[in-house]
């Protein structure tokens, strides 16, 4: 998200927040807020008018994000297949460990982490891959292997294509880890 729609974001915030606070004075007595809306706000009526089009506004969006928030569709856990046998519910946790599991015999690839968005059909199913690798390792190369085995793998669990396999590699200097772990161990043995 850009700064400029984080500030916008945040002055839309300020002004709702301040439209319900004059709202509210005018009901529950709030030191100095409730005597500034009735002499200043509701004395002029185009103030008043804006103060009614704000709290409407925060109104027609809290609606909207109770109904949202009621009937939005979940992530997909899940992916329904059909076959003439029946059906088969296949989970993101499976996939996620027939990926893990093609590519754990990898030394170089440590902290693998694997998470799998599951789509209607196995054409639209996305992995990602994210490990750590040493700096003086070929990382480009370790990434193309796992993104081969992994596509393989779910390709031949799935029986079709897949979307895609994303991976991410984060490098970390070996040497550096080695002196921290050195002068961190216990003086006591």
């Amino acid at each position: 998200m850009s700064s400029f729609r984080k500030y916008v974001q945040a002055i839309v915030a300020l002004i709702v927040m301040l439209g319900l606070l004059f709202g509210i004075s005018l009901f529950f007595p709030i030191p100095h807020v409730t005597d500034f809306v009735q002499n200043h706000i509701l004395t002029n009526m185009n103030l008043s008018i804006a103060v009614a089009v704000v709290l409407g506004v925060a109104g027609v969006y809290f609606v909207a994000a109770f109904f949202y928030a009621l009937f939005a569709r979940s992530k997909n856990k899940t992916m329904r297949l059909s076959n003439d046998k029946g059906d088969i519910v296949v989970e993101s946790e499976t996939v996620e460990t027939y990926a893990h599991d093609a590519i754990h015999d990898i030394k170089e690839a440590q902290n693998k982490q694997v998470k799998a968005k599951l789509g209607s059909n196995p054409g639209s199913t996305k992995v990602d891959i994210e490990f750590d690798i040493d700096e003086n390792k070929d990382a480009v190369a370790v990434s193309n292997t796992i993104q081969e085995r992994v596509q393989r793998a779910i390709e031949e669990f799935f029986g079709e294509a897949i979307k895609g396999v994303n991976v991410k590699a984060n490098p970390y200097d070996a040497n550096e880890n080695s002196q921290v772990a050195a002068t961190s161990r216990p003086r006591v043995k």
